[in-house]
């Protein structure tokens, strides 16, 4: 959800400081996975709500995103279409940086951590139907953001 890993790894020092802080209010009434995790979440969103500064793209080469985006281009059959891939994915992180913070955990969760529908639901705390809502909320919304680069590159 954070697209800078310093503020990431700063977010995620917080948040095991509030779960240990809390952890004599857990109730066992949910898994603690779960519990951590939404922890985590409100954290980010948290971060996100401040208007911290944050970096749109991020510099640090063992980034998930930049593991991710350099193994993709690797495969490529020539130099043209990497330079094509890297300028769409700076266009599509670009694209996800502008969703809410709700989208962007569905579309996190839905395609980077390749969750289905169902665990989504659970980790979220949520019904499926909210989150199959979100994730077409999701999917409009990209459409929308990435309609003005795919027109100017004549798809």
């Amino acid at each position: 959800m954070i697209s800078n890993r310093e503020d990431a790894l700063d977010i995620s020092q917080d948040v095991f400081l509030k779960a240990y802080q809390a952890l004599g209010d857990f109730k066992r009434a949910s898994q603690f996975y779960s519990w951590l995790y939404r922890i985590a979440i409100n954290c980010c969103i948290d971060f996100m709500r401040r208007g911290a500064k944050r970096r749109m793209i991020s510099n640090d080469p063992v980034s998930d995103d930049a593991f991710y985006h350099h193994e993709a281009v690797r495969h490529l059959s020539s130099p043209s279409n990497a330079v094509d891939y890297e300028e769409f994915c700076l266009y599509l992180h670009r694209a996800v940086l502008q969703l809410t913070p709700k989208q962007r955990e569905v579309f996190t969760l839905r395609y980077k951590e390749e969750l289905s529908l169902k665990e989504i639901a659970r980790k979220m705390g949520r019904s499926i139907g909210t989150v199959k809502a979100h994730l077409f909320q999701v999917h409009c919304n990209l459409r929308e953001l990435l309609l003005p680069y795919l027109q100017d590159n004549g798809f």
